[in-house]
């Protein structure tokens, strides 16, 4: 995306610490290393900065991460949504152009319009 100023929200203070400092030579869990290397080198050259936010400010991001882990262990990559929008009763124009998006490996699982 070619973005070289962002704040990104995190509710992980150790994860926080760690990218922001100058050593990642030691992750907080070394499970996480080949995920943390690859957003250090992306985030170098850049003014980005990760920031800590509660965790009860973070919900839905941490839902929405959680269903893509369960969808990609049970193999369940299809599409799903809803539209509780009463003006769409006979269809929803913004989850109907979701099924068609792609974006370099990246495929929308599910997505809500309200």
């Amino acid at each position: 995306m070619h973005i070289s100023d962002a704040h990104l929200l995190v509710d992980n203070q150790l994860l926080v610490n760690y990218i922001n400092g100058s050593d990642h030579s030691n992750p907080p869990d070394w499970k996480i290393k080949p995920f943390t290397q690859v957003v250090t080198n992306l985030l170098a050259g850049t003014s980005t900065t990760i920031h800590k936010i509660r965790r009860e400010y973070n919900q839905m991001a941490d839902l929405l991460a959680r269903q893509s882990v369960s969808a990609l262990q049970a193999n369940q990559l299809d599409f799903s949504g809803s539209c509780v929008n009463p003006s769409h009763a006979h269809g929803c124009p913004f989850l109907g152009a979701l099924q068609f998006v792609t974006i370099n490996d990246v495929m929308v699982i599910t997505a809500s319009c309200c």
